[in-house]
């Protein structure tokens, strides 16, 4: 059976069941791709016998826990790129540590500066830690008078429920959180410092309320001096709130420098 088109053109042949012969007219030649597949195979055939036999003749030998262990190559280049997985995460990992490192040394040197403002050692045992001089007008008016904005109504409610002068409570936090531009006040909501460290606050008023339940529980004979701001911070004086001997003081150049009686 023959299939025929016009001149120079392809026309295809069909001999038995098996065998497929195209005749192009151009060029005069026969293709047979029947055999031209099986002289393919043949010499692949060829090639992979000789590979098997170049590495039957290497004289390596694989070490007798090589065999133990049940290693393949397969399974010695998953092991290298899980190995080279890892190593890269560890180089990532120290990079992150570098730069955690440096944000801590930062954030150490900001609460070195406010510790010295409020008289309190970082460390627990440091009781011969100087305090520089307290200046009010270092801290920023405008964040203060935001800052009082903010929270007077929040004092005001807490001087009602525990006693706490509503200007003292507004220079305590002023104070320790620099009107509420620390990294603590910011990410933690502590306005208070180191008396309420060491928790994750939900807001600011939630702070405020604890440490304002914190002055009550460790001090409550102050609230007979409530009535008074002067006469309530020379009690307060009297107290271990703070190893600064100043700090009653310092509370009290705040109110009077940024008015907030």
């Amino acid at each position: 059976m023959a299939d025929w088109t016009t001149k120079n053109q392809k026309h295809t042949f069909t001999d038995g069941p098996r065998r497929s012969i195209q005749y192009t007219g151009r060029s005069g030649q026969i293709v047979d791709w029947t055999l031209l597949w099986q002289r393919l195979r043949h010499q692949l055939g060829l090639v992979h016998t000789a590979v098997r036999y170049q590495s039957g003749r290497t004289s390596w030998q694989p070490p007798t826990w090589w065999s133990r262990l049940r290693l393949t190559w397969f399974r010695v280049a998953l092991f290298g790129l899980v190995l080279l997985f890892f190593s890269r995460n560890q180089v990532r990992f120290k990079i992150d540590v570098v730069d955690r490192n440096r944000d801590v040394i930062a954030a150490s040197a900001t609460a070195a500066t406010v510790a010295n403002q409020l008289g309190m050692a970082i460390l627990p045992f440091s009781e011969s830690a100087t305090p520089a001089t307290f200046d009010p007008a270092s801290i920023e008016s405008d964040a203060v008078a935001k800052y009082v904005a903010r929270f007077s109504r929040v004092a005001e409610t807490e001087a009602r429920k525990f006693g706490i002068p509503a200007p003292v409570k507004l220079a305590m936090a002023i104070l320790e959180s620099q009107a509420g531009q620390t990294r603590a006040a910011i990410d933690v909501n502590n306005h208070f410092g180191p008396a309420t460290e060491g928790s994750f606050y939900e807001s600011a008023w939630a702070n405020w309320r604890a440490h304002s339940l914190l002055i009550d529980q460790r001090f409550p004979n102050l609230r007979q001096h409530a009535q008074s701001t002067e006469a309530w911070l020379r009690a307060f004086r009297a107290t271990d709130y703070s190893r600064d001997g100043e700090y009653a003081d310092k509370l009290l150049r705040i109110i009077r420098h940024f008015e907030i009686d």
